[in-house]
């Protein structure tokens, strides 16, 4: 996609409707020791155990602080 920055691959841990979208909790990086929180439309077709190219632009992201 135009503008966007590729983040490489992650495999979802976790997959949790939550009505008007998918809570996701991937882990990325070359250990998987690199965990996201990402959202997905509702009805996209994920499980866990998928692998997914993962890509970003910037006025889409949200921080979290733990």
């Amino acid at each position: 996609e135009a503008g966007a920055a590729s983040l490489g691959q992650a495999v979802v841990s976790e997959t949790v409707f939550q009505g008007t979208h998918l809570r996701l909790r991937l882990n990325a990086g070359p250990a998987g020791d690199v965990p996201i929180l990402a959202r997905a439309e509702a009805d996209t077709a994920v499980n866990v155990g998928d692998r997914l190219d993962l890509a970003v632009r910037s006025q889409n992201l949200v921080l979290l602080r733990e």
